[in-house]
């Protein structure tokens, strides 16, 4: 059987696990396995676990959220969101209903230098609320290379965009299923005044995201690609 180097590019290499902080205390696992495409060829499928100093893991590739271990045992965790994100949730609620779909609103913003290939970073926090009512946070960010900078395409350039966010999703009938790693592709840009536009593919829930970014820009306009990952964390009722 053929194995190749995954899309990760890990040096024309077989991809090794390895792991890296993501901040508040928590730590993304990242193992492999092998899939077998369309054309009968096996590639490296990247599988993230991410697990916090409280004791259990958290979103990984199957979805799921943060959780708690003061007896040992999974206890789900939730969090309590501000007076203005509280006030905006039926607002979300309501226009989730009218499109039949989630939305999400919040900030991020990426950044990217090179020329096809090169370096992306991308970092985004959103309330996701679904038209059932259910509402949580989504936090997205670029999944590193652990061989080397290269960890995306790009047409050329360097630049950055960020500012608030709107996103509209498919294919997602929970919060889980926003959660574990995804293909990305988006353009934007900007001289002062800038944004873009994200497209996003859940690579094993099938969830689809467009997100819209309205801020600031430097570097003027560019188009680029990178494999991001997302952890999601419940509202408390």
């Amino acid at each position: 059987m053929t194995h190749t180097a995954s899309y990760l590019d890990c040096g024309g290499e077989i991809c090794q696990p390895f792991s890296y902080d993501v901040g508040l205390a928590c730590m993304m696992n990242v193992t492999y396995s092998w899939v077998t495409g369309d054309d009968g060829v096996d590639y490296q499928m990247p599988n993230f676990d991410l697990e916090c100093s409280v004791g259990q893991p958290v979103a990984g590739a199957t979805g799921g959220v943060l959780g708690g271990a003061g007896n040992g045992q999974k206890q789900p965790r939730c969090a309590t969101p501000n007076f203005l994100q509280r006030a905006g949730i039926p607002v979300q609620q309501d226009l989730a209903q009218t499109l039949n779909a989630p939305v999400g609103v919040g900030a991020g913003g990426s950044a990217g230098a090179g020329y096809k290939v090169g370096v992306q970073f991308s970092l985004s926090r959103q309330v996701v609320v679904f038209p059932n009512g259910e509402a949580g946070f989504l936090t997205t960010w670029t999944v590193p290379n652990p061989y080397g900078l290269i960890n995306g395409v790009t047409t050329g350039g360097a630049g950055a965009y960020g500012g608030a966010q709107f996103s509209v999703f498919q294919n997602a009938n929970t919060l889980d299923d926003l959660a574990g790693p995804s293909a990305s592709y988006g353009s934007g840009g900007g001289d002062l005044l800038g944004g873009g536009i994200d497209f996003s593919f859940g690579t094993t829930s099938g969830s689809a995201q467009m997100t819209i970014t309205l801020g600031l820009g430097i570097g003027g306009y560019s188009q680029g690609g990178q494999v991001t990952s997302s952890a999601v964390m419940p509202f408390c009722r």
